[in-house]
């Protein structure tokens, strides 16, 4: 087998490449997420889970739970933007927010109890910061 050179390399990746179609930048961030249903069907719990954020941009974001929400699915979340809070005794910062279910991403980690589906979520226009 011959190997391939790094013009050929650079060649194929000029040829292959797909144009980032994301309007907002992604910043890694790892924060605490409440949500709850604001679908009719499911919308009485006061709680529909809980989870972690993988990242966050301007219009949406993709975090972590063990909870099964579906895509589709409209949710409101208040997100702790941190996890050690020293304020003085205040109230942490947060952000509040809702929108829609883009998509969920089952994951196969084999564990069902350890099992975390991959939400992906598009904010509505409304996004507040408490701080």
């Amino acid at each position: 087998m011959r190997p391939v050179s790094q013009e050929s390399k650079e060649k194929l990746g000029r040829e292959t490449a797909v144009p980032e179609r994301r309007r907002h930048q992604r910043k890694k961030v790892r924060c605490f997420v409440v949500f709850k249903h604001l679908n009719d069907a499911k919308k009485d719990a006061d709680i529909s889970g809980i989870g972690y954020t993988r990242d966050v941009s301007g219009c949406g974001m993709y975090f972590w739970t063990v909870s099964q929400p579906s895509a589709g699915d409209r949710i409101s979340m208040t997100v702790h933007l941190t996890s050690d809070w020293s304020g003085g005794g205040g109230i942490p910062p947060t952000l509040d927010a809702a929108g829609k279910i883009l998509r969920v991403e089952q994951s196969r980690g084999g564990i069902p109890a350890l099992d975390f589906n991959g939400v992906a979520i598009q904010f509505d226009d409304d996004i507040a910061v408490n701080v």
